[in-house]
């Protein structure tokens, strides 16, 4: 009997202790299950909104342009020691006293330095204006009284030099539009003023000329012929 019993009691504790290792694995399983299952999903988080970007951050703030500096010198009176020759100077006080070049000053900084070459200036040219190959001289001068005009100091036969009057800028005023330049001998094309087309014409100068810009807007040439100066249009 008490065999038997013990059979029974050994075999109650058998099964028992499967139970309970089925019931451990089972839990492990359930266990491992749920924390992959964790691990698959995403997290139900509320995204957060960008931060609003500051604009006045990101704004290009415009920043300050450095001055451009002006190369151009500024031009004094001492310029005319270093391109007009004594000797004109001189011709000036005997010739047309009372008349004197205009300070440099009287044109714009950009002006005078363009017309500023190796042996002229914007009032000043020197050429062979009759053809005796001896050297006559243009200026522009003014008077006490304001009056702006273009002279020739002109050589003739006798070795002597004589004030010619080409024209007075009625109308200037500071700062000056007007410059002189030197033409060269040979062909020169001008405006003819007989038609209301404004043909286009053409001469043969046969020596060098002067010709007075008025700046961006027209030019005249003056040009020694048959013993006195004749003017055409050169520019319109």
């Amino acid at each position: 009997m008490l065999s038997k019993y013990l059979t029974i009691v050994i075999s109650s504790n058998s099964k028992m202790e499967k139970g309970i290792k089925y019931s451990f694995k089972l839990a492990i399983t359930i266990i491992v299950a749920v924390q992959w299952l964790a691990c698959k999903q995403t997290p139900n988080h509320t995204a957060a909104k960008p931060a609003k970007p500051n604009v006045a951050l990101r704004t290009k703030q415009p920043q300050p342009q450095p001055a451009i500096k002006d190369t151009i010198s500024v031009y004094t009176n001492d310029v005319y020691d270093k391109y007009i020759p004594s000797a004109v100077k001189t011709l000036l006080k005997e010739k047309l006293s009372g008349w004197k070049l205009p300070s440099p000053s009287s044109w714009e900084k950009y002006w005078f330095n363009e017309y500023k070459k190796d042996s002229s200036l914007v009032d000043y040219v020197t050429g062979d204006f009759n053809g005796d190959r001896k050297p006559d001289y243009a200026l522009l001068l003014v008077n006490e009284q304001h009056a702006f005009v273009v002279w020739v100091l002109q050589s003739d036969s006798n070795d002597n030099y004589q004030a010619i009057q080409l024209t007075e800028l009625t109308e200037a005023s500071l700062p000056l539009e007007t410059g002189l330049e030197l033409i060269d001998a040979g062909k020169l094309n001008y405006l003819s003023m007989e038609t209301e087309s404004n043909e286009i014409k053409a001469i043969d100068l046969k020596h060098q000329a002067i010709q007075i810009s008025f700046f961006e807007a027209s030019a005249e040439t003056y040009y020694w012929d048959e013993g006195k100066f004749k003017s055409v249009t050169t520019g319109d």
